[in-house]
């Protein structure tokens, strides 16, 4: 299961993403979008974490959270 992360700040990297969710458990990848055009990164990104569990807990716990 991958989990659709949204309304990032700019500022966040992919490494601040996989360091949130080591916490609950090992992260298999995490990934940011970038604008095709500009290359900027966009609001959202992804992350795949190694357990189910891990990622229902994950969800769960950070929902709402900036």
């Amino acid at each position: 299961m991958t989990i659709f992360i949204v309304n990032l700040y700019w500022d966040v990297s992919e490494e601040d993403l996989k360091n949130i969710f080591n916490i609950y458990g090992g992260v298999n990848k995490c990934k940011i979008n970038s604008d095709r055009d500009s290359g900027r990164k966009r609001d959202f990104g992804f992350d795949e974490m190694t357990n189910n569990f891990s990622e229902r807990t994950a969800i769960s716990d950070l929902k709402d959270v900036e």
